[in-house]
């Protein structure tokens, strides 16, 4: 008990030596940036008809009282307006009712370019003239929708600018940070446990910098598809993604050799082994190396591959791919109809949301009493956290064994099961619990997997 509190005692004393170094140089620091910055909802100034161009029939009601009147719509506004909706031409009618009635008048309200069409509409109702009704709202809403469309893509500019600023900003405070954590790290020594929290600072302020990254570009990580597929001879490179797809494969190359991958994944055969005869899918398979092992044992594969290099290297070894992101083939795929899926050093690659989509999907396609299992890097090892995942440049962030085990029970599955792997050698050789904490933060498993069943 002696060791850990003097262990505990110098993580104190260096968090109040950072603290009062950082205070000193508070002025030098900007401060960090506001996060989850929205784009407005509506266009501002007043209200127009091409504002609700894009909005979806069975919403325009709704939109339409929220804006206009400024509350929710009732069961005798659905009732009365309801049947005007089911053309531009009648939806631009029920802007200038609601505007023009006794509550629009009470309140001001006012809609732009309603009242004319909206008395046009009344003369083709009565006279039954839907054909023209029709050509007129084709016509309307085309102009309407490009306007529309307009105000939405500049809106998402500035959007974009907003964020890339956000991002810039946390990068600069993540620069001085990090520069004030390589100044304690000379003045405090090598006391292993000081370095250890050292760079647990470290790695919080790289988080930040990954979380700075803006909303376009987790949705293109999210939803990216290559275009194409390929469960033959040949794969075809996307155009454009070609140079970061080369660049990964050598990645892989140079840090997991397929005779490295081949051992440690044969942890996952007796996992499958009552499963035989039917397909084991991998999402992210890769260069195919844990599908090559369990084609091996008997086992029916098929690997989904978003990274065309990769799977065309998959291919050459014998393993069906197809080329695709993994969300969008799982929901391609009929209810209930794969018996095992595994994701090996995937989904630390998604956005959270992505990786909640994918969870949903995957309860939605594994059979009942089927396999799910998903291997990811272990951030309770102090060097992964801090350093070994930033070796691939496509990591989001780490995932906690905590966190992804709830999110498989959450999204449908039983009997989960988090499986710690591949441990770092030179344990300290003593039972203290300072070292034993020492030990799991530097010698713990560097992997980690959850699995579950579909219940």
């Amino acid at each position: 008990m002696a060791h850990e509190a003097d262990w505990q005692a110098q993580l104190r004393q260096l968090a109040e030596a950072t603290g009062a170094r950082l205070m000193a140089q508070g002025a030098a620091l900007p401060s960090p940036p506001s996060e989850g910055v929205a784009g407005p909802t509506w266009p501002s100034g007043p209200v127009a008809r091409w504002w609700f161009a894009l909005v979806p029939e069975e919403g325009f009601l709704a939109a339409a009282y929220a804006v206009v009147l400024g509350r929710a719509v009732d069961a005798s506004g659905q009732a009365v307006y309801g049947p005007w909706c089911g053309t531009w031409l009648g939806r631009v009618a029920v802007l200038a009712a609601l505007a023009d009635s006794d509550e629009g008048r009470r309140k001001g309200a006012s809609v732009q370019g309603v009242a004319r069409w909206g008395r046009l509409w009344q003369v083709l109702e009565r006279a039954r003239l839907q054909g023209v009704t029709r050509w007129v709202s084709a016509r309307l809403w085309r102009r309407d929708a490009l306007r529309a469309l307009w105000w939405q893509a500049q809106a998402q500019m500035r959007a974009t600018d907003r964020l890339q600023a956000q991002q810039q900003a946390w990068a600069q405070w993540a620069e001085a940070v990090l520069a004030e954590v390589q100044a304690l790290r000379t003045v405090l020594g090598r006391q292993e446990e000081v370095v250890a929290a050292v760079r647990a600072l470290a790695a919080h302020a790289a988080a930040k910098v990954s979380e700075g990254r803006t909303a376009a570009e987790e949705g293109a990580a999210a939803m990216r598809a290559s275009d194409g597929e390929a469960v033959g001879d040949s794969v075809p490179v996307a155009e454009g993604d070609g140079l970061l797809a080369r660049f990964y494969r050598d990645l892989e190359a140079a840090f997991r050799t397929e005779d490295e991958v081949a051992e440690r994944v044969r942890v996952y055969l007796p996992w499958i082994a009552p499963y035989l005869g039917e397909v084991v899918v991998d999402l992210g398979c890769g260069r195919g190396d844990w599908l090559a092992v369990a084609m091996g044992h008997g086992h029916r594969v098929l690997g989904v591959e978003p990274n065309a290099v990769l799977a065309q290297e998959a291919v050459a070894r014998g393993v069906p791919v197809v080329v695709e992101e993994g969300l969008v083939w799982l929901r391609a795929q009929p209810a209930g109809s794969v018996a095992v899926l595994s994701a090996l050093h995937v989904v630390e690659h998604l956005p959270f949301a992505a990786l909640l989509a994918w969870l949903v999907e995957a309860a939605r396609v594994v059979r009942p009493g089927g396999l799910l299992f998903l291997e990811t890097p272990n951030p309770e090892n102090g060097y992964v956290a801090t350093h070994h995942f930033y070796n691939d440049p496509t990591h989001v962030r780490p995932l906690t064994p905590e966190l992804l085990a709830f999110a498989l029970s959450w999204a449908g599955f039983a009997q989960v099961e988090v499986v710690r792997l591949h441990p770092l050698p030179g344990r300290i050789e003593a039972s203290d619990p300072a070292s034993e904490r020492l030990n799991g933060w530097l010698h713990g498993a560097q992997d980690f997997c959850v699995r579950g069943v579909r219940r």
